[in-house]
């Protein structure tokens, strides 16, 4: 489940950070944002990320340090199928 996440993302000392030209960048994010956390979980764990981004539709509140700065977006996930 990691290695189809890893399309999106990769991770560095600071945490998961989002790839330019992925999903993730088309969805609102910007290369080079490092997501610190998704709805109130702050736990850097992928895996529950990812479970908590499966609600389609369900706006989400996603904490990310962009250009040094704590940002927050919220997006709505779309089914992938």
């Amino acid at each position: 489940q990691e290695a189809r996440v890893a399309k999106l993302l990769v991770r560095d000392h600071l945490g998961w950070v989002v790839i330019g030209g992925s999903p993730g960048e088309e969805a609102g994010f910007k290369q080079g944002d490092v997501i610190l956390g998704v709805g109130n979980n702050y736990s850097n764990n992928i895996l529950v990320y990812k479970a908590l981004m499966q609600n389609v539709g369900e706006k989400i509140r996603f904490v990310v340090m962009r250009n040094g700065q704590p940002e927050m977006l919220f997006l709505k996930p779309i089914s992938i199928l």
